[in-house]
């Protein structure tokens, strides 16, 4: 499990830096903070969500968050960013990709949770 950030601000800085490896327990923690209505830090949380929400390039780490995360309003979030991907952002892409995307999203989701 990771370790907590010092803040929220740099739990966003770690989640958006493709050039290390996702970081699911972390995504799991601001989660899990953003869902606990006493959580001192929900406020925080919820910005660093959208935030990642906003990402452009998150839909890359879908996969990656809906194998591995323990929380389950994670794995509804990478579902979510891949709806987005495929319903916004696809417009970018080729015919084929859009295929490919909405494969890979039905798969994810026919698989039972851990």
């Amino acid at each position: 499990m990771a370790a907590a950030p010092n803040s929220m601000e740099a739990a966003l800085q770690r989640l958006q830096d493709f050039s290390q490896e996702f970081d699911v327990a972390l995504l799991d923690n601001v989660v899990t903070a953003a869902y606990d209505p006493i959580n001192p830090q929900r406020s925080d949380a919820n910005k660093v969500l959208m935030a990642l929400k906003d990402n452009p390039d998150l839909w890359t780490k879908a996969d990656g968050i809906l194998e591995r995360a323990n929380n389950p309003h994670s794995r509804f979030l990478a579902v979510s960013i891949l709806d987005d991907a495929i319903r916004y952002r696809c417009v970018q892409y080729s015919e084929v990709f859009v295929c490919h995307l909405m494969t890979l999203a039905l798969l994810i989701l026919i698989r039972p949770f851990p």
